[in-house]
């Protein structure tokens, strides 16, 4: 399972502890990233170094494109909204972002 963005934070919360000290040992800094040792070889355990990757990476952004047509079809749950539905009395006020899911809404 991904890490969320609390456990994260609560990374980045122990390396910020240990960097306040003059030297930081690197057992603390192994434990805090949740790296450990290989039983049977000389480096760090895969599976710790996933879940390393897992956690330094952003959870992806929701997303879905804009055909450019006159209604707006959000390609991620299949919404449809008119393009000019809302407006600021000047014109038709852009879609940003899907207003069923809240995919943002990227241009082709």
């Amino acid at each position: 399972m991904k890490p969320t963005n609390e456990e994260r934070r609560e990374v980045a919360a122990r390396l910020r502890v240990l960097s306040s000290h003059r030297e930081v040992d690197k057992e603390l800094v192994e434990d805090a990233l949740g790296l450990y040792m290989g039983e049977c070889i000389d480096g760090y355990d895969p599976v710790s170094v996933m879940e390393l990757a897992d956690l330094i990476e952003p959870e992806p952004e929701r997303a879905c494109c804009d055909e450019g047509t006159s209604a707006f079809r959000c390609g991620r749950c299949g919404a449809f909204a008119l393009r000019d539905a809302i407006t600021d009395l000047c014109g038709p006020i852009p879609i940003r972002y899907c207003p069923n899911c809240g995919a943002k809404v990227v241009e082709r």
